[in-house]
């Protein structure tokens, strides 16, 4: 009697049929943005993959998916001679999109952005005026800083939000915004101060002076620009930590937290280590920290925490990633790019998630000094907020208005 046929097993290419490439690109849409070793590891899964996850088109649909917007440019903090000079510089070269920063740049020094805004602070102004910049609105408004604190160039730092009610983020251009403002005093005690757009006023935060670090020979300091914005926690990168500013219907909080557990080779390196925070979803922090590898080459290791009502959860080891060239100082994040300055001055982005290494444009008034990324949807609309009408009012005035909201009278 003959055999009984058997069914062949079927091979992977034959199981990767099962579907139509609808289907998978549908399945890879859905790869959660803070966990960018999947995305490699689904790349190499088969060609067919590869080709869906390195589709321009795939990506805008994932950006939009996930509510990731690009970077559309970055503000250099330059300039020459001795001048204070801040320039928007597109991250593509064709791009029609080049507005020009308020009062030419200069002596502007740019502190945050998001949600569609850029924060500057005016140097050499008697005022201390910050000014709050829409580049795809072209609009701008200029905030006094409040007399309460006595500001100066490097111990308090900023950060900007949109403020409108219900607004998803994605257009916000033109609506209420908030600025909140930390100011570190000399005894090292630590304080916020809020100002809305809506009302044109300062207000102390009731966590003023409730964080408290205790340095040992504490010498002058620089707070770094920049900022990350999780669900409705600030953090900012200090000398000695992390600071966390918890606002919202839980109150207000002012906090210190731990950075990573670094490994042995980051600890009394006498290279260093440098280190970003960088976004990694809507309820997820990222610790980026560049180190030598010990063998002549570089690399960046990448931790994530969770972020909720109870704060900052336990930070866990996502990747290790190796970098390419020599004399690279880490300057940035823009969603999940680490932004890179090379010895020649040049500066390059790495996707964590696909590992690409991209060249960035250079700004035209000379080397790189200290940049913001401006990561918004070029989309001159009006936030989508509940109570949106005074938002559309504002968004369609003219793009020559300038709106000044004074703080606190003098």
């Amino acid at each position: 009697m003959a055999a009984a046929s058997r069914s062949p097993a079927a091979s992977p290419s034959t199981e990767l049929e099962l579907f139509n490439e609808d289907q998978y690109d549908d399945i890879l849409l859905r790869l959660p943005p803070h966990r960018p070793k999947l995305l490699v590891r689904f790349a190499l899964v088969s060609p067919a993959w590869r080709r869906i996850l390195a589709d321009p088109g795939f990506l805008r649909r994932y950006l939009d998916y996930h509510n990731l917007a690009p970077m559309m440019g970055y503000i250099n903090n330059g300039g020459e001679g001795g001048d204070i000079l801040a320039t928007f510089v597109p991250t593509a070269t064709t791009n029609p999109f080049r507005p020009l920063v308020p009062e030419n740049g200069v002596d502007l020094i740019a502190l945050d952005s998001r949600h569609g805004r850029v924060l500057f602070q005016k140097i050499r102004d008697e005022d201390s005026t910050l000014i709050v910049w829409d580049p795809v609105a072209d609009c701008h408004d200029e905030v006094l800083l409040p007399e309460a604190a006595p500001f100066n160039d490097s111990n308090f730092t900023a950060a900007v939000l949109c403020d409108a009610p219900g607004c998803n983020h994605r257009t916000c251009h033109g609506g209420p915004f908030r600025v909140v403002v930390l100011h570190i005093d000399s005894d090292w005690t630590t304080s916020a101060f809020l100002y809305a757009s809506a009302s044109h006023t300062w207000s102390p935060s009731p966590a003023a002076a409730a964080a408290l670090v205790i340095v040992d020979d504490a010498e002058p300091f620089e707070m770094a620009t920049g900022s990350l914005l999780v669900g409705s926690n600030l953090f900012f990168f200090t000398p000695w930590g992390i600071l966390e500013y918890q606002f919202g219907a839980m109150g207000e909080h002012l906090q210190y937290i731990d950075m990573p557990d670094m490994p042995e080779e980051l600890i009394g390196n006498d290279d260093g280590w440098q280190a970003v925070l960088m976004p990694m979803g809507d309820e997820w922090i990222g610790f980026a920290a560049m180190h030598p590898d010990g063998n002549g080459g570089t690399r960046v290791q990448l931790w994530e925490a969770t972020v909720g009502a109870g704060g900052v959860g336990h930070w866990v080891d996502n990747a290790n990633i190796p970098v390419r060239g020599d004399g690279l100082r880490l300057v940035g994040a823009a969603g999940r790019c680490l932004l890179f300055c090379t010895k020649e001055d040049a500066l390059t982005s790495l996707d964590v998630g696909t590992g690409r290494f991209r060249d960035l444009p250079m700004p035209e008034s000379g080397a790189i000094a200290d940049i913001v990324p401006f990561v918004s949807f070029h989309t001159p609309a009006p936030c989508q907020a509940s109570d949106g009408d005074d938002a559309k009012d504002k968004a369609s005035s003219s793009a020559s208005t300038l709106r000044t909201g004074h703080g606190l009278q003098r």
